[in-house]
């Protein structure tokens, strides 16, 4: 566990993995240069660095390295929001599992 939180972990977990999905090519050139969300790094910064003096913006991109754009930008960001291919995706699994028995 990274700082101690589960939820810091969890978060730094779905940033490490970003880089592996299949649209990642739209927001990251490497593990060290993500674009990311404003949103995502407000979670970043809630759950990793509550106790730290700097904004939320400062400690995705001086502490993580990250760019930070806003949501709205219209600049492909990470946000490890559910997407609806990915819900779709898990529906599809799930009744081919349960039509497999």
């Amino acid at each position: 566990r990274v700082h101690g939180n589960s939820t810091c972990s969890d978060k730094l977990g779905l940033l490490s993995c970003s880089v592996c999905h299949t649209t990642s090519g739209d927001y990251a050139t490497s593990i060290k240069n993500i674009t990311i969300c404003s949103s995502f790094c407000d979670q970043l910064y809630e759950a990793c660095a509550p106790l730290y003096s700097y904004s939320a913006k400062e400690y995705c991109t001086e502490r993580l390295s990250m760019i930070v754009v806003p949501d709205n930008a219209g600049i492909p960001c990470f946000s490890a929001a559910p997407s609806i291919e990915l819900s779709v995706f898990a529906f599809a699994l799930l009744l081919l599992f349960a039509f497999s028995f």
